[in-house]
């Protein structure tokens, strides 16, 4: 082979080398690119749009809410508005106000046996009772008074309240009792309920079960 053929022969070689190697470099992926649909490694997660509270939540349950309290009956009778005075120790009061407690009202005498056997089964029946039971006694004899009404409730140790009956008190009860609620010898007992209702008994003296049993049902303990 001639110099000049063996020339052309390494040429056309070298060529055929060039064109193999530009067609294997165009074939084969980059190296330093993704694989399609798959993110970089390096590439940086977006910030999530609200950032997640790190307060914890409180355990402190709401405060309850209080009942209301109850509200005391309103005594509008004349007869319980009426002042009254304490004969132990020339305090005023009224019947009215002790509403919202059992209220045990007795019109007496000094002079009545009836009365004084009456207070004693109260006194019997106020040992069995609790303390929300009122016991007020009313002296409806005009011919007394407080010094006399006062001693009268030591001697006999008898833990009620008592009051002289003012005209007033006298008029106001007899129109919505009847005369009679002025006679001391029938005993003229009453309660006020807790939820003001008013009980007026029969006439004649209670025993102290029927005391009891009254001042139950109108509220007492």
């Amino acid at each position: 082979m001639t110099s000049d053929r063996r020339r052309r022969h390494a040429a056309s070689l070298v060529g055929l080398i060039c064109t193999l190697a530009v067609l294997l470099t165009a074939c084969s992926p980059a190296a330093d690119l993704p694989a399609a649909g798959r993110p970089s490694p390096d590439a940086v997660s977006p910030s999530p749009a609200t950032a997640p509270s790190d307060t914890a939540p409180s355990d402190t349950a709401p405060a309850a809410t209080t009942a209301p309290a109850s509200v005391p009956p309103v005594l509008e009778q004349a007869w319980a508005n009426v002042e009254l005075t304490n004969a132990a120790d020339g305090s005023t009061f009224r019947i009215a106000d002790f509403a919202g407690r059992t209220i045990f009202l007795e019109n007496m005498a000094i002079w009545c046996g009836n009365c004084k056997e009456q207070q004693r089964a109260a006194a019997e029946a106020a040992r069995t009772l609790s303390d929300d039971v009122v016991y007020i006694v009313l002296d409806v004899e005009p011919t007394e008074d407080s010094a006399a009404l006062a001693a009268y409730a030591d001697r006999n140790d008898f833990p009620f309240t008592y009051a002289v009956a003012p005209k007033a008190y006298s008029r106001a009860i007899a129109r919505e009792f009847g005369d009679l609620v002025l006679a001391p010898p029938t005993t003229p007992v009453w309660f006020i309920g807790s939820d003001g209702t008013v009980t007026f008994t029969k006439r004649g003296a209670k025993s102290v079960e029927e005391l009891v049993e009254l001042a139950r049902a109108h509220g007492a303990s």
